[in-house]
């Protein structure tokens, strides 16, 4: 079983299912969402008695309909599915018409607008805040480790795909021989204490956060925990010869050989300065980065400094079981 908990993900995911059941089927209220997705994949759908909401839907997809919200129904009901033909191919031409008017629609990025523009006077003081802690940076000498550091962050406090990027650079690292260390500040771990705790101890998110489980999880050394410094030290004592900085833009104690900036192609500026905004930072591409992944969208025009756009890949799935790589790892 798979649980998802994400937005956008189910679509990617419904090619590969051998049937699919459609909620809402047994709700009056809702009507039936729509079989649209597993329609057009060709893979066979199931459905309840309520299907208003998407009539002519459901009645194109040739559904396998089961009248009794029961276990044995909707099983008998997947089982008849499964051993009948698959249903025949949508029409192409209200697809096709509506997925260019869609394409045309998000051909250009909206123009960001600040949640909360009544704080505009808030956000100035947050920059002139900002400067100064950047002015700060400088002024002490950053602690080097002795292996090669790659910070992964974003001046956008919603994130936008700083930990998947991150996950992304330590994997490139492993499969290119190196032994691999994340830092993670520890957020959202529910056990107290400000201590370091690494992957060697455990794999807890009440001691690693969420991130840094995962990270452990995936077989990745792990240390979390405030004190950067501490916790890159911890892991190069543990046989890491690369450290990966996750959120680590802001590390400023920590001296970086790249640093790489996670832009929301979406919200290129995160809609201002906090708490206007989203924005940390003064610059939403602040002079120091070397190179930019843009999430959700294609690289805004207009950059200084190298960038990628990232490309969503799904599958396959795993529960933080080491996945044989398919072939040899591409030059970058």
């Amino acid at each position: 079983m798979v649980l998802l908990d994400t937005v956008g993900e189910l679509a990617g995911l419904i090619p590969g299912a051998r049937a699919v059941f459609v909620g809402g089927t047994f709700d009056p209220a809702i009507g039936g969402h729509s079989p649209m997705e597993a329609w057009k994949a060709g893979v066979p759908v199931v459905a309840g008695p309520e299907r208003a909401s998407n009539a002519v839907a459901f009645a194109g997809c040739a559904a396998t309909l089961v009248d009794e919200a029961h276990p044995d129904a909707i099983v008998a009901a997947v089982r008849a599915a499964l051993a009948g033909p698959p249903p025949p191919p949508p029409p192409t031409d209200s697809l096709d018409v509506a997925r260019e008017r869609v394409l045309v629609l998000a051909s250009g990025v909206a123009p960001e607008r600040p949640p909360r523009p009544w704080l505009a006077p808030a956000a100035a003081l947050w920059g002139l805040g900002a400067r100064a802690r950047q002015a700060r940076v400088g002024l002490g000498a950053p602690a080097r480790l002795g292996v090669p550091v790659v910070s992964v962050g974003s001046t956008n406090a919603r994130g936008g795909g700083k930990t998947p990027t991150a996950r992304w650079v330590a994997e490139q690292l492993v499969a290119r021989g190196f032994v691999v260390g994340v830092v993670t500040r520890g957020y959202r771990r529910s056990r107290p204490g400000r201590d370091v705790r690494t992957s060697l101890d455990t794999t807890d998110a009440a001691d690693l956060g969420d991130e840094g489980a995962l990270a452990a999880r995936s077989g990745l050394l792990v240390a979390a925990g405030p004190d950067r410094v501490e916790a890159g030290r911890r892991l190069v004592a543990a046989g890491a010869t690369a450290l990966v900085l996750d959120d680590g833009l802001a590390a400023s104690e920590v001296a970086r050989d790249l640093d790489l900036l996670v832009l929301d192609a979406r919200f290129p500026s995160a809609r201002g300065l906090i708490p206007m905004g989203e924005r940390r930072e003064r610059d939403a591409i602040p002079p120091r980065v070397h190179g930019v992944v843009v999430h959700h969208g294609p690289v805004p025009a207009g950059l200084r400094v190298p960038a990628v756009a990232a490309r969503r890949v799904f599958g396959p799935w795993h529960r933080g079981e080491q996945v044989a790589p398919a072939g040899p790892p591409a030059p970058v």
